[in-house]
């Protein structure tokens, strides 16, 4: 684990599950970048050993969203805003809430509130984090009061 973006990591880390994506993906070009150098000198000294092993082709993540990138999640219609499915599942302690809710609400960049993370950004509405939380307990049966 002596690689450069683990050293990165351990200088700064990273705050933000987006940002850690975002520095990942540009070592992961890097790293290619330096692969695909390397193969270029290689080649040179193939040629004159006339040796050809196999590689596995790496993964290209330029076009790839990760999951919580994906937008056109179909959820379960509820009876009350999620505002209000939000309260009904801290009264049953069902959810726990994220750490940067602990920390309390930084700097406002926005006028958007999200009551979930305590945190701006966005709405607690627009907040896939918990829809996707809530839904997943829809799914294993509870909130049964707040589904159409």
């Amino acid at each position: 684990m002596d690689g450069d973006f683990f050293k990165s990591l351990a200088k700064r880390p990273a705050t933000k599950f987006d940002v850690l994506l975002a520095r990942a993906a540009k070592y992961i070009n890097m790293e290619d970048a330096r692969a695909s150098k390397r193969e270029g000198r290689g080649e040179k000294q193939k040629e004159n050993k006339d040796e050809n092993p196999s590689k596995k082709p790496r993964m290209d993540f330029k076009d790839k969203k990760p999951a919580w990138q994906k937008v056109n999640m179909v959820y379960t219609p509820l009876t009350v805003p999620i505002t209000q499915a939000l309260m009904a599942v801290e009264g049953k302690g069902l959810l726990s809430r994220p750490r940067s809710y602990k920390d309390g609400p930084r700097q406002p960049k926005s006028d958007k509130l999200c009551w979930f993370h305590n945190d701006y950004g966005h709405t607690t509405e627009e907040c896939r984090h918990l829809k996707n939380k809530i839904e997943r307990l829809i799914q294993n049966g509870y909130l049964q009061e707040c589904v159409c």
